[in-house]
């Protein structure tokens, strides 16, 4: 049970990341503050 929650939290860290990169990238190409279009 040990190893499924470490890699619960290892993925969702990694959601978590991607994430705001894709936010972040969003608003560097679209310039309008509104990064959630891939979501």
């Amino acid at each position: 049970m040990k190893i499924i929650t470490a890699t619960l939290l290892l993925v969702i860290s990694l959601l978590g990341i991607l994430g705001t990169a894709f936010l972040y990238l969003g608003e560097l190409t679209q310039g309008k503050g509104e990064g959630i279009y891939l979501f």
